[in-house]
């Protein structure tokens, strides 16, 4: 089964190790992009 971005966020771990030769799709990319753009930031 795979996760979801949201399932995958919340749970965080520090992973060891990587798939150089694994890539992430265009509409991933998209993804991600678009849920840090939506995340609070940090200002002063």
């Amino acid at each position: 089964m795979q996760k979801t971005f949201k399932e995958a966020m919340d749970f965080r771990h520090a992973c060891k190790l990587f798939d150089e030769n694994r890539k992430i799709s265009n509409e991933d990319i998209r993804e991600i992009l678009e849920a840090e753009r939506k995340s609070p930031s940090f200002s002063k």
